[in-house]
């Protein structure tokens, strides 16, 4: 074998070991990479901060058992959207584990491959306007759905109407950036930050807050000394 048929082999190879990995992710059977301890210590004083009495999340994951304490401690309305019934299990078991309530998260099915979450079983589950939202759902992780979708993104634009703090992830992506600038408005302010979630592959979250928060979230990015990973999106 010469080295160009070697290195045709090593890339099958990666190629196969790639899928074989995003198939144990979508069964619930890998960790799924997260994102990075400070981000997730901004997200956690910015609830402290701004105190919102009711949170809805679309994709559920690590930020399930955070938002499901807050909500605990803060008697606050909480509901978890998941599409993937492996990871509804997996995530149930983590939450029982933590000596939290199961019943915050619930599975809602896509449409099809090409749409977003069935609508008319949200309404059945969500009762409330929420004033805290993020948004890591549909797709990924070989997971079916869009996330720049006419009728999710005219969900969210009604949903978030009352919103405070409304969050999206992976606006590294020009599909999520543009459903984005579809659902918000200029009652926003944003910060965008970058983690590293794959190797020599960064993704980009995006905090969009009320206007009357701003003096909050710089204060907060001060004390937290994250101004290196803050990025900005146009």
């Amino acid at each position: 074998m010469n080295t160009k048929q070697q290195l045709g082999s090593i890339k099958v190879l990666r190629k196969i070991y790639n899928f074989v990995n995003r198939m144990r992710y979508h069964a619930g059977t890998k960790m799924w990479p997260t994102k990075g301890y400070d981000i997730w210590v901004f997200l956690q004083i910015l609830l402290y901060k701004i105190k919102p009495s009711s949170l809805i999340e679309f994709g559920a994951g690590r930020s399930t058992n955070y938002l499901a304490e807050y909500a605990l401690k803060n008697n606050a309305e909480f509901v978890s959207i998941e599409q993937n019934n492996n990871y509804v299990k997996k995530i149930k078991n983590g939450l029982t584990n933590s000596m939290l309530s199961d019943e915050f998260i619930h599975r809602v099915p896509i449409v099809n491959k090409h749409t977003w979450f069935d609508t008319s079983k949200l309404d059945k589950i969500i009762h409330f306007k929420p004033e805290f939202v993020l948004i890591d759902a549909p797709g990924g992780g070989l997971n079916r759905g869009l996330r720049n979708c006419k009728s999710g993104n005219a969900y969210i634009k009604n949903l978030i109407s009352d919103a405070k703090i409304v969050i999206v992830d992976d606006t590294h992506r020009e599909d999520v950036l543009e459903a984005s600038k579809e659902f918000t408005d200029s009652r926003f302010s944003k910060i965008s930050m970058c983690y590293n979630v794959w190797e020599n592959q960064n993704n980009i979250i995006t905090f969009y807050y009320l206007n009357e928060y701003r003096e909050v979230v710089d204060k907060i990015v001060k004390f937290l000394e994250i101004e290196n990973i803050i990025v900005n999106l146009q």
